[in-house]
């Protein structure tokens, strides 16, 4: 088969690799060193916005593309296993001789523990993870990570409480965000997306 033939199906992958990030970029947020006004446009787990721009929060650091924490008390290492000693099996030595836990685990009791989302089974309390500022607000409920009482799931992955949610439905509109709002309340960056979307379309059918 001619690298001509498959030229539909690279540009059908594409498309629904397009639509996927439209959707994923519309319910959680920016990404890690992408644009932001405030914490909560960063849908990264325990990022922050700093001069405009989603990183790390204190005691985090980078690894790919996540934000990992670091062990309480520095420790150099060359490799893993140096790093097994301190924070447990599921840490790792980065680039910069740094002990950090694995992508996509958190700190309990000074060991790296796996995440367990928001929706996702659990058996105890501390697997559920959306974040360092957001471990008071869940919890294993029912085998099931939830928000506890009083508090709502916000973009998808974290909890936040009743209070504040009915705050950011209620906060008035500025005029930036009028700006970025176009045709009926669908965010302009989606607009932009979906386009792009569209144009792939167009392609794979002439």
């Amino acid at each position: 088969m001619s690298s001509n033939n498959y030229e539909p199906y690279l540009l059908l992958g594409l498309l629904t690799i397009t639509i996927l990030a439209c959707s994923i970029s519309g319910t959680m947020g920016s990404a890690l060193h992408g644009p932001c006004d405030n914490d909560d446009a960063c849908g990264t787990i325990d990022t922050e916005c700093q001069n405009g721009v989603c990183v790390c929060r204190e005691n985090f650091t980078v690894l790919y593309d996540s934000c990992v924490p670091m062990a309480e008390s520095r420790v150099h290492c060359t490799k893993k296993n140096d790093c097994h000693k301190v924070l447990g099996v599921k840490s790792t030595c980065t680039k910069k001789n740094q002990c950090v836990c694995k992508q996509f685990h958190h700190l309990h009791l000074g060991q790296c523990v796996k995440n367990r989302d928001l929706h996702e089974t659990c058996d105890h309390d501390h697997q559920c993870y959306c974040g360092v500022d957001c471990q008071l607000k869940i919890a294993c409920i029912h085998k099931n990570c939830s928000c506890k009482a009083g508090h709502s799931p916000y973009k998808s992955r974290r909890c936040i409480s009743d209070q504040q949610l009915n705050s950011v439905i209620e906060e008035p509109r500025t005029e930036e965000f009028n700006l970025l709002m176009q045709n009926d309340g669908v965010p302009r960056t989606s607009i932009d997306c979906y386009s792009f979307s569209i144009f792939l379309i167009l392609t794979i059918l002439y």
